[in-house]
């Protein structure tokens, strides 16, 4: 195996540790959520952008995602009664090796505690799309693709990765819907 193989190759397995991990983000529980400021730093920019309901959930999401990285993002609330809206954030993730960008929606629901979530991590990888789905998402089902040339892995009833051909390498799309 060569430097330049065994780079991307360790690149992979950190990745797959550390931001695209395949275990869903939902088999953590929901921190109960908080008006007062506290939490990570994206969970103190959104309290102060008048969040309380989903504070819990952004904490869970965001941690999941940004664990062991270096991230920086960018809020999205309604103006108006923003703790009754969609809230939304775009983050740039760097990992060892690897960079992605994730999105994430927040949505309140009913109850004082109710917050249901999606998430969308988007990485490049110097890997072959199968190189990628064996051993970053090697749990994962092999399903139909979404028509012909985006490749469809299954990790349960809500989280899917798509896997895109990119020239020598591959973007991985990894979509959770947490409730």
């Amino acid at each position: 195996m060569n430097l330049k193989t065994h780079a991307a190759t360790l690149g992979l397995l950190v990745a797959a540790l550390s931001l695209v991990n395949p275990a869903p983000a939902q088999a953590q529980p929901q921190a109960a959520p908080t008006a007062a400021a506290q939490g990570n730093p994206i969970t103190q920019a959104l309290a102060q952008q008048g969040i309380s309901k989903c504070l819990g959930r952004v904490e869970q999401i965001t941690n999941y995602l940004t664990a062991n990285t270096q991230s920086g993002v960018m809020t999205f609330t309604a103006p108006a009664e923003a703790d009754r809206q969609l809230a939304s954030l775009s983050m740039e993730i760097q990992a060892p090796n690897v960079f992605s960008y994730a999105s994430a929606a927040f949505s309140p629901g009913a109850g004082p505690n109710e917050c249901s979530a999606m998430y969308e991590a988007v990485t490049y990888w110097n890997n072959t799309c199968n190189d990628v789905g064996r051993k970053a998402f090697g749990n994962f089902k092999v399903i139909a693709p979404l028509r012909q040339g985006i490749a469809s892995l299954d990790g349960g009833p809500t989280l899917k990765v798509f896997l895109i051909p990119a020239g020598e390498g591959c973007i991985s799309v990894k979509k959770e819907m947490v409730y």
